[in-house]
């Protein structure tokens, strides 16, 4: 890999940071899943979403990741897989 091929390759890895959505059940049990939001704001959309309909969860987070977007949040429809755009 040249030069350029490998700064091309950490400019990549550098800007694949996304949020997941966390539901908490108690102190110790904090439950994610495999979706991954470009944005803080879509993650935490999603997480209060799924909150209100859980009857267990006690709050709701979400936390920085290095895996690859794959959700978005749409404001009337809820999380949309990237793969379904």
């Amino acid at each position: 890999m040249n030069k350029a091929q490998e700064l091309v390759t950490q400019n990549i890895r550098s800007n694949i940071m996304g949020f997941k959505p966390i539901i908490i059940l108690s102190k110790s049990e904090r439950y994610t899943n495999a979706q991954v939001f470009e944005t803080n704001e879509e993650a935490n959309s999603s997480a209060l979403s799924r909150f209100r309909v859980w009857t267990m969860a006690s709050g709701y987070d979400t936390e920085e990741t290095c895996d690859a977007v794959n959700y978005r949040w749409d404001r009337k429809i809820g999380d949309v897989p990237l793969s379904r755009q």
